[in-house]
């Protein structure tokens, strides 16, 4: 169930490019990343639905922090209407900022799993 409503938060945020509010995830990071180990230990590695939670793990990285997700909401704005008056080209530096925080995030997320990964693999051929 954790993981149901963590796919339908990523799919009603998708349309958020450069990383969406926490607030929006149904319960804490760290329960959901339980929940995808524990799925991925249950599922074929050649059931599509593998690839698909080891994607959804990954983007937990663009789950930030409101705040931050109102700065990069403020930005993004600033630069779609190219208005040098608009607020949010004040938070364009902070924004970069975020943007390469949540790169961050998501390769050690990715990371991370793959030991996970592979922790599993070696159990299994014991």
């Amino acid at each position: 169930m954790i993981v149901e409503r963590y796919l339908t938060a990523l799919e009603e945020t998708s349309h958020l490019i450069a990383g969406a509010p926490e607030s929006k995830l149904p319960c804490d990071q760290s329960l959901i990343k339980d929940a995808i180990k524990y799925m991925l230990v249950n599922t074929s590695k050649f059931d599509e639905q593998y690839m698909r939670l080891q994607e959804a793990y990954s983007k937990l990285g663009l789950f930030i922090s409101d705040q931050d997700a109102e700065i990069v909401a403020l930005a993004e704005e600033a630069v779609v209407t190219m208005d040098p008056l608009n607020e949010g080209i004040r938070y364009l530096a902070k924004h970069g900022v975020i943007q390469q925080k949540i790169q961050s995030d998501m390769f050690k997320l990715t990371e991370e799993l793959n030991e996970f990964i592979a922790g599993q693999t070696d159990s299994q051929e014991q």
